[in-house]
């Protein structure tokens, strides 16, 4: 990050893309289950953290008029990832449907990182019992996953069983 800052000055897409990279790390950082009242601060700052970096980053692209680019979808992709974390499904949502929109117009309807959104966005959705809507953003990850993959991969095998949880859900 500090080199990015040096090279390249406070408004680069490499600095906002480090800072994507650092919020990442803090997401990461405390996934585990909190093991007692300490581990769930230190869960908190985490995601502070990440957040942070990531709202950073969203700043140095809207100033640099970055509205539309991929770097900016994977940041607010990383920023829904985070609020699901958290139980803020509508807040997910509305980070994930801007990502998904502007990966469709950036990368295509057939790129994997498009589907990705779709199926993070179809988690949300069913965590939130909107089953149909869950269900139509599995089937575009299936749609894609089946291009690039094929039947015999692991993200096709769990978007199935997602699916499935959902008709049997719907009974």
């Amino acid at each position: 990050y500090d080199n990015s800052i040096q090279n390249y000055g406070n408004q680069h897409t490499h600095v906002a893309s480090a800072l994507n990279c650092l919020g990442v790390l803090h997401y990461h950082s405390n996934s585990a289950e909190p093991k007692d009242d300490d581990d769930t601060k230190n869960i908190d700052s985490s995601f502070a953290k990440a957040m942070e970096c990531f709202k950073e980053a969203l700043s140095i692209l809207d100033d640099l008029g970055s509205e539309k680019d991929a770097e900016r979808a994977t940041v607010l992709n990383n920023c829904g990832r985070l609020h699901v974390q958290n139980d803020e499904y509508d807040t997910a949502l509305v980070y994930y449907t801007q990502a998904l929109h502007i990966r469709r117009d950036c990368l295509g309807p057939n790129s994997l990182d498009y589907a990705a959104t779709c199926f993070n966005a179809g988690q949300c959705y069913h965590q939130k019992g909107k089953l149909n809507d869950a269900n139509d953003l599995y089937q575009e990850f299936l749609r894609v996953a089946l291009m690039k993959y094929g039947r015999g991969h692991r993200d096709v095998a769990v978007v199935l069983s997602g699916m499935a949880q959902i008709f049997q859900e719907k009974h």
